[in-house]
C-alpha cells in the first residue's frame, strides 16, 4: 500500500477531494457541536452542564439557546454556544417563527424552510446522515459480496453455480426500484433500516467482481507454487488471494459510496428516507416552495460536491492501484542513472 499512497499523494485532484471529504467527516462527527439548540458547555443556576446538546438533560428540555441566553444575562452564568445556535428540527427559536426566511435574515445564515427550520443546521446534520448511510451500507454489501465472491471463485462447482444464479436474479431487478419496494413494505423508516436495505441489495455486482478477481489470482504461478509447497486453503486465501484481489474491490467500494449517498437522497426526496435531517428532505420541501431558491441551491450544491469528491477519490485510487500506471523515477536517477552493478 505504500507505493499506492505515494501515487495518490501526487494527484492534486484526488488530494483536493480528500480535503473536501475530510471537512464533511469533521462536520458529521461534530454536528452537535456545530449546530444545536443547546450550548456545548454552560453553568446555569449554579450547576455545570457538559455537552447538554448531546445528553439532553431534563432540566433544559424546555429551553433553547435564545431563552438560556436571556436567563443567563438576568440571573448570571455563562455558556459556550455552537457555531450555529439552531437545531436541525427546531422550528421556533426563542418562540419566534421564521418561515421561508431568506439567507442572511437574522441569525439564519442560509435561511429557513417552510416550517422555520434553519437550513444551515439541516445541512450540517444531513452530512452525518449521508456519510453514515454511504459508509455503513457499502460496508455491509461489501462484506456480503466479498464473502460470496470468494466462495464462488475458490470452491467453484455447485457453490459457484448457486452464487452466479443469485447474482443474475439480483441484477434482474433495478436496484432503486427494489429498494423502493422493500422500503414500502417496512413500516418504520429509520436510518438503520435505510442502511440495511441498501446493504442487502447492492452485493451482486461486488460478488461478481470478486469472483472474477479470485479466478484471476488463482491462475497466477505463485498460487500454484504455494499449493505445491503444501499451503493450507486458509493460508492461500488470506495470504495470496485476498490481498491481490482487493484492489478493484476498494475502487468499487468508493464508487458505491457515492451511489449510496444518491440513493439515500432519492429516498428522502420521495418520502421513503429516514426520519432524520437529510439533504433529500430539504429538496422535497423545495419542490413545494419553488420561490425559496435557497432550499434548492444549498442542498443541491452539497450533494454535487460530495458525490463529485467521492468519484474523484475513486478515480484516483483506480489509477494508483493500476499496475500499468507509470512509476516516476527519482530525478537523481534521470540526471545520473544508477550503474548496472
Amino acid at each position: 500500500w505504500s507505493p499506492t499512497l505515494a501515487k495518490v499523494r501526487r494527484q492534486r485532484l484526488t488530494m483536493a477531494a480528500l480535503g473536501v471529504l475530510g471537512l464533511l467527516v469533521v462536520s458529521a462527527l461534530f454536528a452537535d457541536c456545530l449546530a444545536s439548540d443547546l450550548p456545548i458547555l454552560m453553568r446555569h443556576q449554579g450547576e455545570l452542564y457538559v455537552l447538554p446538546n448531546v445528553t439532553r438533560p431534563g432540566k433544559l428540555r424546555r429551553h433553547d439557546n435564545h431563552t438560556l441566553s436571556a436567563e443567563l444575562k438576568q440571573h448570571g452564568g455563562w455558556a459556550v454556544y455552537p457555531l450555529l445556535p439552531f437545531g436541525p428540527n427546531q422550528t421556533q427559536p426563542g418562540g419566534a417563527l421564521d418561515i421561508n426566511a431568506r439567507p442572511g435574515t437574522g441569525d439564519h445564515l442560509l435561511g429557513t424552510d417552510d416550517v422555520g427550520r434553519d437550513v444551515a443546521a439541516q445541512l450540517v446534520h444531513g452530512a452525518r446522515v449521508a456519510l453514515l448511510v454511504g459508509l455503513v451500507s457499502v460496508l455491509l454489501y461489501m462484506l456480503l459480496g466479498v464473502f460470496l465472491g470468494v466462495l464462488a471463485g475458490y470452491l467453484r462447482g455447485p457453490v459457484d453455480h448457486f452464487v452466479n444464479w443469485a447474482v443474475a436474479v439480483m441484477l434482474t431487478f433495478p436496484t432503486f426500484l427494489l429498494i423502493l419496494v422493500i422500503q414500502g413494505l417496512v413500516s418504520a423508516q429509520t436510518l438503520t433500516g435505510v442502511m440495511l436495505v441498501i446493504g442487502i441489495t447492492g452485493w451482486a455486482g461486488v460478488a461478481r467482481l470478486v469472483r472474477g478477481e479470485v479466478l484471476r489470482v488463482l491462475a497466477e504461478p505463485y498460487v500454484e507454487e504455494a499449493r505445491g509447497l503444501g499451503a493450507s486453503h486458509s493460508r492461500i486465501l488470506l495470504r495470496h488471494v485476498l490481498p491481490n484481489a482487493m484492489g478493484p474491490v476498494v475502487v468499487a467500494a468508493t464508487f458505491g459510496m457515492a451511489s449510496a449517498i444518491l440513493i439515500e437522497t432519492g429516498l428522502s426526496f420521495l418520502g421513503f428516507g429516514p426520519d432524520a435531517p437529510s439533504w433529500g428532505r430539504i429538496l422535497a420541501i423545495a419542490q413545494l416552495n419553488r420561490h425559496a431558491w435557497w432550499l434548492t441551491v444549498f442542498p443541491g450544491a452539497a450533494i454535487f460536491v460530495t458525490v463529485l469528491s467521492v468519484n474523484f477519490l475513486a478515480e484516483g485510487l483506480q489509477d494508483a492501484l493500476d499496475p500499468r500506471h507509470t512509476v516516476r523515477l527519482p530525478r537523481s536517477w534521470i540526471a545520473d542513472p544508477p550503474s548496472k552493478s
